[in-house]
């Protein structure tokens, strides 16, 4: 499974050793759950400020679909996706270039942003919205 998370499966590093801890592991999905099934996220997510910018930045070789971070992000009104089209859903290991760039150009973005005025700016060319 660990392989399908990356652009290249045939590429991807060996996956690191990894210790859960099953009552954590247990305590963190029934939480997730409730929220899911209570709405939580769809019903708050349009309540974030405007003042707090915002940016998804998804891996276009993902197993994730983009539409799942599309979504999310479709929920804040000034919410920023970019996709990095080469990069799977490690893609700060994958594309690290390309993450940072999309976090640099959303940060300067944000700060040449009057106070007070919605965050909300075109996605990149490489990205979508």
């Amino acid at each position: 499974m660990w392989p399908s998370y990356f652009a290249d499966p045939a590429a991807a590093p060996p996956c690191p050793d990894i210790a859960l801890d099953v009552a954590t592991l247990a305590g963190t999905m029934a939480s997730v759950r409730k929220h899911e099934q209570a709405g939580t996220l769809t019903r708050r997510l349009p309540d974030v400020p405007s003042s707090i910018p915002v940016l998804f930045v998804h891996g276009a070789k993902s197993p994730l679909p983009v539409r799942t971070t599309t979504m999310t992000a479709e929920l804040i009104a000034h919410a920023r996706v970019e996709v990095l089209p080469d990069a799977g859903h490690f893609l700060w290991y994958e594309d690290a270039a390309g993450t940072h760039d999309a976090i640099a150009r959303f940060v300067a973005d944000a700060r040449s942003v009057p106070a007070g005025s919605p965050t909300h700016s075109p996605p990149h060319p490489t990205g979508t919205s």
